[in-house]
């Protein structure tokens, strides 16, 4: 049996949309967040508003930053 209620699948788009921005981060580029909204609205179908909470929320426990519009690890030492 599968499940399918609403938190598993919150979870698991959670979880794709982290895989997502990590590789960007992993390249040493980042990912531009209007990009990134763009993505999850066509590949996984959210709205933008929920689309965005959950981008908030990955930043918040992972400890990215927004830097000039795009989602980056940490912040650049000058």
């Amino acid at each position: 049996m599968v499940r399918r209620d609403s938190s598993f699948l919150k979870s698991m788009r959670i979880r794709e949309i982290k895989k997502e921005i990590g590789k960007a981060i992993s390249q040493g580029s980042g990912i531009p967040l209007e990009k990134l909204l763009d993505w999850i609205e066509i590949t996984i179908g959210l709205r933008r508003e929920t689309a965005k909470s959950y981008v908030d929320l990955i930043m918040r426990t992972e400890g990215w930053i927004l830097i000039e519009g795009k989602i980056v690890a940490e912040i650049p030492e000058t």
